[in-house]
């Protein structure tokens, strides 16, 4: 309950935003990762470690040093996976 100069109002129950799990290929294995999760993200909970420079979990994505470069759906370009979201049936190759 909260404290008015007038009257007292009674908090809202606040809603917690259910993740969904998509699953996606990293290297050939599949798995299943939070939808809202970076490729790069999908690869830390697929056990691969991805080098990066600019990436850090507490600050903005920037995606300028391009390290993170990989191959999503065999496409002809490369992809900077700190910026990048997850799509389901993603193939993700970073070798």
């Amino acid at each position: 309950i909260f404290w008015s100069s007038r009257r007292f109002f009674a908090a809202q129950p606040t809603q917690v935003p259910v993740e969904k799990s998509i699953n996606v290929k990293v290297n050939g294995q599949e798995f299943s990762v939070p939808d809202t999760a970076t490729i790069m993200q999908a690869c830390q909970l697929a056990g691969i470690d991805i080098p990066r420079f600019c990436y850090h979990e507490r600050l903005g994505v920037a995606g300028n040093c391009r390290m993170c470069l990989v191959q999503v759906n065999e496409g002809p370009k490369l992809v900077a996976s700190c910026a990048a979201p997850v799509m389901p049936d993603m193939r993700i190759a970073t070798e």
